[in-house]
């Protein structure tokens, strides 16, 4: 898969002169943080607006540095980031859990991680919730609810949550398991994200 590199623009000052009364002049950036995150082709749309948000740029594809190494003299930091997504639209009866979507992430060595997850969900009628399930290697539970859009059925509502978890070296392995809250009752599941990014 490809390599996206993204670069850490922090603050916009259009946005500032915005919110902050009077005059507002942004001082100078000190060295930018770089993110290698692999993905799937198709999810790079989806993936520059998700790293938009968090105040990222794309810079590059399938470098040929790390992010720890200087490039044209700028200091940069390592902060890896594993992304996958799933945009298809599912549906479901059923009570028993079954797999929508995992993340492989590859661990050199012992460290504390973000996971978070998000979805739109979607019942046909009332009281009908969808079940979200997040797991580590199909044996740790991370999270597990019933998202239950009582005031939104028949139309899709978003539904997202994060855990911080300590991984030890290896392949591990987070998966995003759904499920009705009712037998023979329909749900439905799109635009599912899972990411996981080291942190301190």
């Amino acid at each position: 898969m490809p390599v996206y590199r993204y670069k850490l623009i922090g603050v916009n000052e259009a946005y500032l002169q915005q919110e902050v009364p009077g005059s507002v002049l942004l001082g100078d950036i000190g060295p930018h943080t770089y993110v290698d995150i692999t993905a799937d082709s198709d999810a790079k749309a989806d993936l520059d607006e998700a790293m938009e948000l968090k105040g990222f740029e794309f810079s590059e594809q399938d470098p040929s540095n790390t992010p720890g190494q200087k490039a044209a003299g700028v200091a940069a930091a390592s902060m890896p980031i594993c992304y996958v997504a799933d945009e298809e639209n599912s549906s479901k009866t059923g009570v028993e859990y079954t797999q929508k979507l995992s993340l492989n992430v590859e661990v050199e060595e012992t460290a504390n991680y973000l996971v978070q997850w998000s979805a739109e969900v979607r019942t046909d009628v009332k009281n009908i919730g969808v079940k979200i399930r997040v797991q580590l290697d199909d044996t740790t539970d991370l999270a597990e609810m019933i998202w239950d859009p009582d005031y939104h059925f028949g139309w899709y509502s978003p539904m997202t949550g994060f855990k911080k978890i300590e991984l030890t070296a290896g392949t591990r392995v987070i998966d995003l398991d759904w499920a009705s809250s009712a037998p023979n009752k329909s749900v439905h599941l799109r635009k599912v994200r899972l990411t996981a990014m080291k942190v301190p």
